[in-house]
């Protein structure tokens, strides 16, 4: 601690976990330096397996609790290197009123169902292809099925989002569009209740096939559509946006953190996947 300013040195942080916590005072929150330490960790381990420019958007929920969630809201990623200039909003904007009581930093962000969600500004065509990577980590709802945990253009063709798909019973798997309608992978998460990381994409390698995971366990793979830039509407997280008719699909649950990029090796995914455990277990998000 600095004993003049009573707050942690950003000596020997790393550089994007300093400018996330300049960032997230900047809006008016503030940040522990536990907190800061497992997000500097994170961005360390994401360095070392050289997956940074697989992210264009990455926010990990966290930070100190305030009326107005500045920091929850910051997110840490922004484009896909720390140099890039960044791609949408500079907050993830409350659009649906999230309060402070929704927000518990070794839990996440809880959303109502019917109101709230945050808006990214990051439009569906960020990448310029359909080799993209959609990830969610999340607190199952067995009552509210068929929510989105993070879409843009949902519920039509040419749509790209994931949502839960949790029956509370035998089924823990999403359903996931990638500039195509939904569709679903066979398999489930297992256990099927309890935290569960979602990540779907595309990666090319296959053609059209793209391949969904929970907790970084296979689910299946799928056949999706080649993209499109005709619509470019932008990531909603806790909801999605369906043209006509408007938000819809609200997640009633908690979400800790997300990501949107672009597609990950089988390497680069494990990578990701062992440094939010990491992080979670820094939070105590059991």
């Amino acid at each position: 601690m600095s004993p003049r300013l009573l707050r942690p040195r950003t000596g020997g942080f790393h550089p994007e976990a300093a400018d996330w916590r300049t960032r997230v005072i900047a809006n008016g929150g503030s940040v522990s330096g536990s907190t800061l330490k497992a997000v500097s960790d994170f961005c360390k381990a994401i360095d070392n397996a050289g997956i940074r420019d697989r992210f264009y958007r990455l926010n990990l929920f966290c930070g100190t609790a305030d009326s107005a969630l500045n920091a929850v809201r910051t997110p840490l990623y922004r484009a896909q290197s720390f140099t890039a200039a960044p791609l949408g909003n500079a907050t993830d904007e409350n659009t649906g009123t999230f309060a402070q009581g929704d927000y518990a930093e070794n839990n996440g962000l809880l959303g109502n169902g019917t109101s709230k969600y945050l808006s990214t500004g990051l439009p569906m065509t960020f990448l310029g292809s359909n080799q993209v990577h959609l990830f969610a980590s999340f607190v199952p709802d067995a009552t509210q099925n068929f929510r989105f945990l993070l879409g843009a253009r949902v519920n039509l063709s040419g749509s790209l989002g994931m949502e839960q798909n949790f029956n509370g019973t035998t089924a823990n798997r999403p359903r996931v569009s990638i500039f195509s309608g939904g569709i679903q992978p066979t398999g489930n998460a297992s256990p099927v209740t309890g935290r569960t990381q979602y990540l779907c994409q595309l990666d090319g390698t296959n053609g059209l096939i793209g391949e969904s995971f929970a907790r970084n366990v296979s689910l299946g793979q799928n056949t999706f559509a080649a993209y499109s830039a005709t619509h470019t509407t932008a990531f909603l997280i806790f909801a999605g946006n369906q043209t006509g008719t408007g938000i819809t699909g609200y997640f009633h649950s908690r979400i800790d953190s997300y990501s949107i990029g672009a597609a990950f090796t089988t390497a680069g995914r494990t990578a990701y996947h062992d440094a939010l455990t990491t992080f979670r277990a820094a939070l105590g998000r059991t």
